[in-house]
């Protein structure tokens, strides 16, 4: 029975696998990514459509949002056994249903008043954070610069012995006498 059991859940969980994989996953890219892309590109081209553009902007910030915390959320639902990918299907699903209007829900009940009441404090943290990655950056730059330059030279060094190799040899079968043939022996 208890084999049985075992064998249960890792079919159980192969078929959650190849649904996520198959099915749930490219769903909730076109649903996630693709259609609100197309929908901003489409908003973009009307000027008069201030209304569309500011949903699909809350949009954006609460869908960010998710996705910083989604591997949090994902870890949690799998641990209580609930089928998270469908959930996140249907999660951008209610976020952008025009009769749900879940975006600006989540934008207006939680971001907002949270965001307005920390916007400095995010601030000087998001400019400690940049100029932290310009330092990085330029360290990293110079690195790379002086790895490149040392592969270069070790490419131009084994390059020259390479060609030297192949000279000697060159030489070498060009001093070699020809062979014999047998019957003038």
């Amino acid at each position: 029975e208890c084999l049985f059991f075992f064998g249960f859940i890792i079919l159980v969980n192969m078929i959650c696998a190849i649904l996520n994989t198959l099915i749930l996953n490219p769903m909730f890219l076109a649903i996630g990514f693709v259609l609100p892309a197309f929908e901003t590109f489409k908003a973009l081209q009307v000027s008069d459509n201030k209304s569309r553009r500011m949903s699909l902007l809350m949009y954006w910030a609460v869908f960010a949002l998710f996705f910083v915390f989604e591997d949090y959320v994902e870890r949690l639902c799998c641990m209580l056994g609930i089928f998270y990918f469908v959930l996140k299907v249907l999660f951008v699903v209610w976020l952008q249903a025009p009769q749900f209007n879940g975006a600006e829900v989540i934008f207006e009940k939680i971001m907002k008043p949270y965001m307005g009441a920390h916007e400095d404090w995010v601030d000087a943290k998001l400019e400690v954070a940049k100029e932290m990655s310009l330092v990085v950056g330029e360290k990293v730059g110079a690195k790379t610069v002086v790895v490149a330059s040392m592969a270069r030279e070790a490419m131009t060094t084994i390059s020259s012995k390479v060609s030297a190799l192949q000279e000697m040899q060159k030489d070498k079968s060009e001093e070699k006498p020809a062979p014999k043939d047998k019957k003038e022996e």
